[in-house]
């Protein structure tokens, strides 16, 4: 229905992932509850405190986007390692993207849509043992050569738009 990976293997671990996620946020707010004298301070710590967290995971400011100094707010997030699981779950594996030519923006594989993300698979949590990686750069060469792109590492605009 949603077109994502039809693999049961990766629905699983989505389910995983997913189920993870929940329950560590479930501990975060116990934890905030608990750490708060009163039930309206509770309220006014959870906001502060989780709006960085998922500010800096990844999913909302591209990880090459991150001012040195707020890199480290990535790596307290549980959204953050959330996200790169799932990017890694999601496009791990796949070879060819079809793209339509009205698309600004047309990734070729799966790899390409990592790259881009400035997802280090090494460091993250590897899910396919067939996806080898190290750290690199964006390969132009993954993106569709039939439109011209002009790459920024804090935009991706095409040439003719």
């Amino acid at each position: 229905m949603t077109n994502l990976n039809n693999d049961i293997g990766k629905f699983f671990i989505f389910g995983g992932i997913t189920i993870a996620v929940a329950q560590t946020s479930l501990a975060y707010g116990q934890f905030i509850s608990v750490a708060a004298p009163t039930n309206a301070a509770s309220t006014d710590l959870a906001g502060p405190l989780t709006v960085p967290m998922m500010i800096f995971s990844g999913y909302f400011i591209n990880n090459a986007s991150i001012p040195k100094y707020f890199l480290w707010l990535k790596y307290l997030s549980w959204f953050g390692y959330a996200n790169e699981a799932l990017v890694i779950n999601q496009w791990s594996g796949v070879k060819n993207i079809k793209c339509d030519t009205y698309e600004a923006l047309c990734f070729l594989n799966g790899e390409a849509i990592i790259d881009y993300l400035n997802i280090n698979v090494v460091s993250s949590l590897s899910l396919s043992s067939s996806y080898k990686s190290s750290s690199r750069k964006l390969n132009p060469n993954s993106i569709s050569n039939n439109k011209k792109r002009t790459i920024s590492t804090t935009m991706l605009s095409c040439s003719w738009c």
